[in-house]
């Protein structure tokens, strides 16, 4: 019995899924859609009626249909999108009325919370089949069959305004811009601030004058013709206005001892020039026009700034700087000699000239850079006045010779900067000393030995233990011993002309050769400490 009743359950089931596999419902309506815009859509269910037992189903009874959207928009939005009544703003609707009728009709509404342009419609029912005439029940459908309708909506994008973000300072040329990516829309509303529209302002681009001064924003709105009139989107674009700048340029002398004169190029049309100083060393003979001349004040000295001022028409500024020198580099620096050398003993080039007491004197390196060669230094001694030329690394030369000072004597020199301009602007005073032959080791009986920079002291002695040739030289130089009085720490050092240690090694032997290929032309000394007693040489690399 129960393999009887299973049998014939399975071939119930088989029987009325192939009827189910033959019935259909249909969908009419709109394949393409407005945003706002209500539209029905008719559902036909079309039965094949099964049977049981030899019993021939005759009609049906629906007992609810559903109907659902991908994504209509819901309640999203400031449209909102709607199936069956504009309360139901969800996407699915049910309508579980018992004997629902065949067709069905339902409106359905998309609104403008979604972006998505293309959307599913899909239906599906469940219900009975019976037979008329006795009402007995023949058998079920359950949400079978399905049916989907693919529906595109036309939808519309935020607008991309195209055209200059930047305008020109005071420019009120005519701007033009454009809607880049409206395809959709087909209605376009232009406004602006800041700024006029010049002719239409509903076309797919607009013409906009700007107004003298300031930034401006504009904005257009787009629509469709044919969705829900409140259905838009908006995009605006702010322009903003370039700083004014000027191209022109002041042209002149940058440096001059009196006065100079000045010009503007490349003012524009509508632009004026205001002229001004930063300083107090000078004064303008104009303040306007383009032209302009500077005057120092007085024998000030320094720098001064030249500022001319533009306008444009709308009223903004724009500077430009010339740095100007009155008096040319007013002060020198403070004047030293090379490292090493006091101011009060000379140095020599060549033996016989020693007592022409040769002086080297520099201005401070850091401020070489100000310096050329008219920059002058005047010395005055004597009542005789002398001016001197830099020469290399900013040397001023001078010797005692120049204003007769005789030998043995000291002298006070006064030195004084003198620019280019014929001022003298710094001035220093310095005790010198002029060496007689005796103390520069020349003539015969001269028990004195040469006065050197750096050593520091005068050596009277008349005996010598070392000898040193050949003098001058141009390679090599023998120090020879030439008495026995030798100890074992003998020290030798050589200074130049400046006093500075040019090489220090101890003699050990009798004889020693030193290397001075490589020295620098001119007079160098020699000390030589032998076991505390000290003695002093003088030798010429040529």
């Amino acid at each position: 019995m129960k393999k009887k009743l299973f049998l014939w359950l399975s071939l119930c089931l088989f029987y009325n899924a192939s009827v189910f596999a033959q019935q259909s419902i249909s969908i009419s309506g709109p394949s393409t859609v407005e945003v706002g815009v209500p539209q029905n859509y008719t559902f036909t269910f079309n039965p094949v009626y099964p049977s049981n037992n030899g019993v021939q189903a005759d009609m049906y009874i629906i007992t609810q249909w559903i109907v659902t959207t991908d994504s209509n928009g819901g309640s999203n939005g400031t449209i909102p999108g709607y199936i069956g009544s504009t309360a139901n703003q969800e996407n699915y609707y049910s309508d579980p009325t018992y004997e629902g009728s065949n067709p069905k009709t339902v409106s359905i509404q998309w609104g403008n919370g979604s972006s998505s342009s293309s959307d599913n419609v899909t239906v599906k029912i469940s219900g009975i089949y019976r037979k008329a005439s006795t009402g007995e029940n023949i058998g079920y459908f359950t949400f079978q069959p399905q049916a989907v309708k693919q529906v595109t909506v036309q939808r519309i994008e935020n607008p991309v305004i195209q055209g200059p973000s930047a305008i020109a300072s005071c420019s009120q040329t005519n701007q033009t811009y454009t809607i880049a990516n409206g395809s959709n829309s087909d209605i376009r509303l232009w406004s602006v601030t800041g700024a006029t529209i010049i002719g239409s302002a509903t076309g797919n681009s607009v013409l906009v004058q700007p107004n003298l001064m300031g930034n401006f924003n504009i904005s257009c709105t787009v629509k469709r013709s044919g969705a829900n009139p409140n259905y838009s989107k908006s995009s605006t674009k702010t322009v903003t206005r370039l700083p004014f700048t000027s191209a022109a340029t002041i042209t002149g002398a940058s440096t001059f001892c009196t006065s100079s004169s000045y010009t503007l190029n490349g003012l524009l049309p509508n632009q004026t020039v205001t002229w001004s100083l930063s300083g107090l060393n000078g004064v303008l003979s104009s303040t306007t026009g383009t032209s302009t001349t500077v005057t120092g004040v007085g024998n000030r000295n320094g720098d001064i700034n030249l500022i001319a001022t533009i306008t444009n028409a709308c009223g903004e500024t724009f500077t430009i700087v010339k740095n100007l020198t009155i008096g040319v580099n007013g002060l020198f620096a403070v004047l030293t000699t090379p490292s090493g050398y006091p101011y009060s003993y000379p140095y020599t080039n060549a033996p016989e000239g020693c007592a022409d007491a040769f002086y080297v004197f520099k201005t401070s390196s850091e401020n070489t850079n100000l310096y050329n060669s008219t920059k002058k230094m005047q010395f005055t001694c004597n009542g005789i006045t002398v001016t001197k030329l830099p020469v290399a690394n900013y040397q001023f030369h001078l010797y005692a010779s120049d204003f007769n000072i005789p030998q043995g004597n000291s002298f006070v020199v006064t030195a004084k900067v003198v620019n280019s301009c014929g001022v003298a602007v710094n001035q220093q005073t310095f005790t010198l000393y002029r060496p007689t032959l005796c103390q520069c080791g020349i003539g015969s009986g001269c028990l004195q030995l040469p006065r050197m920079a750096n050593p520091g002291s005068d050596i009277n002695v008349s005996i010598k233990n070392f000898k040193v040739y050949p003098i001058p030289s141009d390679s090599y130089l023998n120090i020879e011993l030439v008495s026995d009085s030798i100890s074992s720490n003998v020290e030798l050092s050589i200074y130049n002309m400046i006093g500075q240690v040019v090489k220090k090694l101890k003699v050990t032997d009798k004889s020693t050769t030193i290397d001075v290929s490589n020295y620098d032309k001119g007079v160098y000394f020699i000390k030589i400490n032998n076991n505390g007693v000290l003695e002093s040489h003088q030798f010429i690399v040529k």
